[in-house]
């Protein structure tokens, strides 16, 4: 894949559909759900355990081949996700998708979707 990525404008509108993606945590081997929807340009939920978190959506990127990368800051703490209070959240939706979470510029956990 290109590393030619193209920043897309906060206000520009990113169409990657609607995504609800199963995602097996690499640190314990459970799932979580992924709901990317590109109606709503500016949050991801994510849910594990019942519990919900959002993914405010600071940066969006888009390959030459067409894959959106979607990243920013998470809406609480983590805790139940097992990621610093901090992290930086990048999904990724190839097929499979991908969720990285970031830690002062260092890669804490990557998970694959199941």
């Amino acid at each position: 894949m290109s590393e030619d990525w193209q920043r897309i404008g906060d206000d520009d509108f990113a169409g990657f559909g609607r995504r609800h993606i199963a995602v097996r945590r690499s640190d314990n081997g459970d799932t979580y759900l992924v709901v990317a929807d590109d109606s709503d340009q500016y949050q991801v939920r994510l849910t594990y355990d019942g519990v919900e978190l959002l993914l405010d959506v600071e940066r969006k990127f888009i390959s030459p081949e067409g894959v959106y990368r979607l990243s920013g800051g998470l809406s609480d703490r983590g805790d139940r996700f097992g990621i610093e209070r901090y992290a930086w959240v990048e999904l990724l939706l190839t097929s499979p998708a991908v969720v990285s979470y970031w830690g002062n510029a260092i890669l804490l956990r990557q998970d694959f979707e199941a």
